[in-house]
């Protein structure tokens, strides 16, 4: 059975379904992550394969993963030093260390970093939450998702759109700033 599946009918089960998550926070499925079985994903795929996640590149990429963890404790020494004690949540610290060294490859741009709610910059706390958004509304399920047929129907289903559009200006509008 395993056979085939991954042998003979393997673009079959390769394919995913296009979400309305999809459709309306990844253009219509443009972003090469949600899009469906094609010779451009197999093409997005052996780029982001060979050239972003090669040892090499990896290796390569090594000094900012470091430098980005040793700013974020140079930081929290500080704090301490000012304060004399800091509550810092690691769930929070970790989200922070991964989504600036995400940010600093993708775009050349990172977060002022803040061990605190209280230091946190406004504008910074606003990127974060719209990263944040758009990652919770591409993972939500949603009738639609579930039952195709409807949207033949007419039926909208939950409202995404107000969000994508927040949500995609937001990043758009972080990364057009780089």
């Amino acid at each position: 059975m395993v056979k085939e599946c991954l042998g003979s009918n393997d673009k079959a089960f390769a394919n995913r379904p296009i979400g309305i998550a999809a459709e309306h926070m990844a253009y219509d499925s443009a972003v090469f992550v949600f899009s469906p079985y094609s010779s451009y994903l197999r093409q997005m795929r052996k780029i982001a394969t060979h050239l972003f996640l090669s040892n090499h590149r990896l290796e390569t990429l090594k000094n900012l993963r470091e430098s980005e963890v040793n700013a974020s404790i140079e930081e929290i020494h500080k704090l301490w030093i000012k304060n004399d004690k800091v509550l810092v949540k690691m769930n929070r610290w970790f989200g922070f260390i991964s989504l600036n060294v995400i940010l600093t490859i993708v775009v050349g741009k990172r977060f002022p970093w803040a061990a605190t709610k209280d230091e946190m910059s406004e504008g910074a706390d606003q990127y974060r939450k719209a990263f944040r958004d758009f990652f919770q509304l591409i993972g939500a399920a949603t009738v639609l998702d579930a039952l195709p047929y409807l949207r033949w129907l007419g039926t909208s289903g939950p409202r995404r759109k107000p969000q994508r559009d927040w949500t995609t200006w937001s990043i758009d509008g972080y990364k057009s700033t780089s």
